[in-house]
């Protein structure tokens, strides 16, 4: 996995420009997962990350565990995912390691009886209940212990068109992201992502973009190989 951040103008405390510099984050995955019965399987991944910010470095260590539950007809999913347990390695200073993002989520999904579709959403950062930012308060909303945007910033939506169990189309709702990354006037597409897979036995490829904010749209490319089904392959030729 790789996310650039671009480049920035480099600058001293008196606003003289002194160049550019870039920042990015970079992890590589490896992943294993096994069923328990037929309904129920587990998975986790190892990840190594590497983060360089200007001039400074960081490496980490993490691993995320995982499990679903699949009902007999396939027609419901429920899965439970703690991601990023782990730490810093080596810390941008010495001496300050900071902590990764711990997420701890629970999706359900359902297809739609008789038709293409696919329902889903998901809870993510259970971990912690109040997710705003200060900055974006009044003092009474500070205030307040339980509303419905506090609850709202949990959840993820999704609705995936399937016509084939090889090929499939993705949209989905993230109103956290919204709220965070939307202009006071302005709304726009921030906090809407969507994206297409093809599957074989072999490999599977998808492509997914996501709309951070007005100016800003992440685009990703995943590639699976199944070296099961390679080595199956090569011993029966």
């Amino acid at each position: 996995q790789f996310f650039s951040y671009g480049k920035f103008t480099e600058a001293d405390e008196t606003g003289v420009q002194l160049g550019e510099f870039s920042a990015a984050d970079y992890a590589l995955s490896f992943m294993n997962s096994r069923k328990l019965s037929d309904q129920i399987q587990m998975g986790v991944a190892a990840k190594f990350i590497y983060s360089s910010l200007q001039d400074v470095q960081s490496f980490g260590f993490a691993f995320d565990v995982g499990a679903s539950y699949a009902g007999a007809d396939s027609a419901f999913y429920f899965s439970a995912l703690v991601k990023n347990v782990g730490s810093q390695i080596v810390p941008y200073q010495n001496g300050e390691f900071n902590n990764l993002p711990l997420d701890v989520q629970l999706a359900i999904s359902r297809k739609v009886a008789k038709a293409p579709f696919r329902v889903m959403a998901a809870a993510t950062s259970l971990q912690r209940w109040d997710l705003r930012h200060d900055y974006q308060l009044t003092a009474d909303q500070a205030e307040a212990r339980f509303n419905l945007d506090m609850l709202m910033r949990h959840f993820v939506l999704g609705l995936e068109f399937v016509p084939s169990n090889k090929f499939n189309l993705r949209l989905g709702y993230n109103y956290r992201r919204q709220r965070e990354l939307q202009l006071d006037d302005r709304t726009g597409a921030a906090g809407f992502s969507g994206g297409l897979e093809f599957k074989t036995k072999k490999y599977s490829f998808s492509y997914g973009f996501a709309r951070y904010h007005l100016s800003s749209t992440s685009h990703h490319l995943n590639l699976i190989l199944n070296f099961k089904e390679f080595k199956r392959r090569t011993e029966n030729s």
